[in-house]
């Protein structure tokens, strides 16, 4: 069986294979710009990549801040400062016996005289400590 090339004239051939081949040098200013192109398009890239990198970071502080606060916060936390300023003081037991007048029915006049006594105790010099 015949290529079929062989059939088709010889000046057809020869333009066809003239036509199939590219140039083969890229002209400076099209080289020029798309190597412009290329390297807006990385600085864009790394810009943003930065700007990404910054955000994450400074979520990741925030988020450690917060923790940290809300942890050392809860470990310091007694239920028997009942106005939160730091000490058990007869003021707690006081704040306690306000509610209870109130009408809190969940605090008992136990709870109040165990304040009472932990806000207030002696110690072996017969001064007050806490």
């Amino acid at each position: 069986m015949a290529n079929d090339f062989d059939q088709l004239p010889a000046d057809l051939i020869n333009q066809l294979r003239q036509s199939a081949q590219t140039p083969s040098s890229i002209p400076v200013e099209l080289d020029a710009v798309i190597l412009h192109d290329a390297s807006s398009s990385i600085s864009r890239r790394r810009r943003l990549r930065k700007m990404i990198l910054a955000a994450a970071s400074l979520s990741a502080a925030a988020c450690l801040t917060i923790f940290g606060t809300l942890w050392f916060s809860a470990q310091s936390y007694d239920p028997d400062d009942i106005n939160h300023d730091g000490r058990i003081s007869i003021a707690d037991a006081f704040t306690l016996a306000r509610k209870q007048a109130a009408g809190d029915a969940t605090i008992t006049q136990q709870r109040i005289d165990q304040l009472t006594l932990a806000s207030v105790r002696l110690d072996n010099s017969g001064g007050a400590a806490r």
